[in-house]
């Protein structure tokens, strides 16, 4: 917490976004664990403007070709990757990705959908990697008394919504 408090304090912005990653540290190349490795810390700390909430945005929609355990952040991202390049090739903010016409989550981020005052979002499963702002959105959500639902929607749903959110922590 020190050492990332550290790094926040020397950016000169009202906004930043604090990103860290933590390896399982250096060592000959294997697939267990190494005996007796530190960890390895990278942290960057830009200043980043915050987004315009009021702003629509244009998205993407593709398959979702990701592997098995979206629940897990790894650095396996180049069907991430792809789509986002893919989504700026198009003039798209973001690509929203689905599995059989079920929309699981954005090349970078999690998708809520507000259809008839009910705020829903896919569960928290294998198929996403819940995002911290998700967690928070809905959690104030709950507060405000918008009723919440966990349950993935499709395609069809998502074009027929009254809005649609797009959720990140490090979206600008």
């Amino acid at each position: 917490t020190a050492v990332l408090q550290e790094a926040a304090d020397r950016v000169e912005s009202d906004s930043q976004q604090l990103y860290f990653q933590v390896t399982r540290g250096s060592a000959i190349r294997t697939h267990a664990f190494p005996e007796g490795a530190e960890p390895n810390l990278l942290i960057f700390s830009p200043g980043v403007p915050l987004a315009e909430l009021t702003e629509h945005r244009r998205v993407v929609v593709l398959p979702d070709t990701r592997w098995g355990h979206c629940n897990i952040k790894t650095l396996n991202l180049i069907p991430s990757v792809l789509a986002a390049e893919t989504a700026k090739e198009r003039g798209c903010c973001e690509a929203v990705f689905h599995r059989n016409g079920v929309v699981t989550e954005c090349s970078s981020s999690n998708l809520l959908l507000l259809k008839d005052g009910m705020l829903r979002t896919a569960p928290a499963d294998e198929k996403i990697l819940p995002g911290v702002t998700r967690a928070h959105f809905l959690m104030l959500a709950r507060e405000l008394g918008v009723p919440v639902d966990e349950t993935a929607f499709t395609l069809e749903e998502a074009y027929d919504a009254d809005e649609l959110m797009i959720t990140s922590t490090s979206a600008h």
